[in-house]
């Protein structure tokens, strides 16, 4: 994947068909791949993705409903 001028190797999730190889992904397959290319993303950007926001909260034993996250 390329975003602003950077590239990298994003994995992606999916099955293969065992009778006749097709590559297919179903709905969480989806939800994980947009997932770790909205990480990349914000990487570039110099954000914090989900997942860093979400163990920031979790350390901080604040909700998603708290006016001050961070």
């Amino acid at each position: 994947m390329e975003y602003k001028g950077i590239t990298r190797t994003i994995p992606s999730q999916y099955k293969v068909c065992t009778a006749c190889g097709s590559e297919q992904a179903d709905i969480d397959d989806l939800r994980v791949n947009k997932r770790a290319m909205q990480a990349f993303k914000k990487k570039v950007d110099e954000l914090l993705t989900g997942q860093e926001v979400k163990t920031l909260r979790e350390n901080s034993h604040k909700k998603p409903s708290d006016e001050s996250l961070l």
